[in-house]
């Protein structure tokens, strides 16, 4: 048993190495495959002129792997983000979810986390368990939760 977890989290280490390294073209072809998931439910997020949508990365948790996309809708005067949860299973797309996080600092995924470039009293990470992302979070003094 020990040794088919080790295995496990040696091969999504690998899948993230591998994913981190892939080509633009890569990640161009992954945010396309979002924008048609996206695209059969539209009332979940404007896809339009003031918006753009970005592939983050690959973060995988024992047998399930997940890929991040990165929505910002910004005019003028307002600015709004969106973290996006996409389950890949079999190189297909299935939307989970997204969180509310409006901050516009850096961040990175490590592991099952993806961590926020702010101060860790205040909520730095959103960290995805066996059973996939958690309902809701806490992040840089907000609570906010996986929205369909």
């Amino acid at each position: 048993m020990r040794f088919r977890f080790f295995a496990s989290c040696l091969m999504s280490g690998a899948i993230l190495v591998a994913v981190s390294a892939a080509p633009s073209a890569a990640r161009s072809a992954m945010v396309t495959e979002m924008h048609k998931v996206l695209k059969k439910n539209p009332y979940t997020l404007e896809l339009g002129k003031d918006t753009s949508l970005k592939d983050a990365g690959k973060l995988c948790v024992a047998q399930r792997c997940y890929e991040i996309g990165v929505w910002v809708w910004e005019t003028d005067r307002h600015r709004a983000q969106r973290f996006l949860v996409f389950e890949l299973d079999r190189k297909q797309l299935s939307y989970l979810g997204g969180y509310r996080i409006d901050t516009k600092q850096s961040f990175a995924i490590e592991g099952s986390k993806i961590v926020f470039k702010i101060r860790k009293d205040w909520g730095y990470e959103i960290e995805f368990g066996p059973d996939g992302p958690p309902a809701r979070t806490w992040i840089d003094g907000e609570n906010p939760t996986l929205f369909k």
